[in-house]
């Protein structure tokens, strides 16, 4: 968006003035044409040739990915181009999608060796296509291989065994689970990658994991540690600015449109990203 009024002490204290443009990760408002808010929580889009539209799957999905990445990793080293040099990166759950090609790209900017993607056969190509390495979803034909292989292990939905992931994790290594979950038998079935839930933890799960564990939620990340969050979009939008980190935006769509591109989401697996412009630009008023 762009800073409509912002006050003087805020401006001086941001460096932000009113007409810069500006990104910020909302709960909700999003489509609305005005939003008040807490100018600690903006970056600035310094860019000149910024397209909105990519900037805008960056503040959520690429954030997710690039925090996900990052869970263990709390330095500045995290905003080196090669922070994940010779990394080895398995993702299970929830693939292909934008957040998976997110990770994906965002892996290979930040150095990683390796990226498998668990996913059901007839998705193989296009997680391919993403620049992974598909893995069937039942693990019995490919864990014995992985055995202390992987670095970061992300887990994105379904179902979890804590077993297969200490077996395959490095000592060194570390496991993000997005969303929330509750055990049962040694597997930890999860829900919704945003859930905004309190995520319980048991404590057999811990020591299966020897504590690599760490549960991820976008939004308690973005208002927990809000400089940190910050300061990882900021490097996004570095990113994006030289090249490095481009979402495929494949179509922008208004308002009133919004239930069609629904539609088009549930019939079909969509190639990237479908942008909602944020409010009606022209409406006609009837007495």
């Amino acid at each position: 968006g762009v800073i409509f009024r912002i006050d003087s002490d805020s401006s001086s204290r941001y460096n932000l003035n009113v007409g810069d443009r500006v990104v910020s990760l909302m709960r909700w408002g999003g489509n609305s044409r005005y939003l008040e808010i807490d100018p600690a929580k903006l970056v600035r889009v310094s860019s000149k040739t910024a397209i909105p539209a990519e900037c805008t799957c960056l503040v959520e999905t690429y954030l997710i990915a690039f925090q996900l990445l990052h869970v263990d990793q709390m330095s500045r080293s995290r905003y080196e181009y090669n922070s994940l040099r010779g990394k080895t990166v398995l993702v299970m759950g929830n693939m292909p999608s934008n957040i998976g090609r997110a990770i994906a790209k965002t892996s290979c900017v930040c150095g990683c060796r390796n990226i498998f993607a668990t996913a059901k056969e007839k998705d193989f190509d296009a997680v391919k296509a993403m620049g992974m390495t598909p893995l069937p979803a039942d693990s019995q034909s490919w864990e014995d291989s992985l055995v202390s292989f992987v670095d970061i292990l992300i887990h994105l939905g379904g179902i979890l065994r804590a077993v297969l992931a200490k077996k395959i994790v490095r000592k060194t290594g570390h496991v993000v689970i997005s969303g929330s979950y509750q055990e049962a038998d040694s597997r930890l079935p999860l829900t919704a990658a945003n859930s905004p839930l309190p995520i319980p933890v048991c404590s057999r799960s811990k020591a299966q994991l020897d504590g690599r564990l760490s549960r991820y939620n976008v939004y308690r990340a973005w208002d927990q540690n809000t400089d940190q969050s910050r300061e990882d979009l900021r490097f996004l939008l570095t990113l994006h600015d030289k090249g490095l980190l481009v979402p495929n935006v494949i179509d922008r769509v208004p308002l009133t449109l919004v239930g069609e591109a629904q539609k088009r989401m549930g019939s079909r697996r969509q190639d990237g990203f479908i942008v909602c412009e944020p409010w009606l630009k022209e409406t006609s008023w009837s007495n």
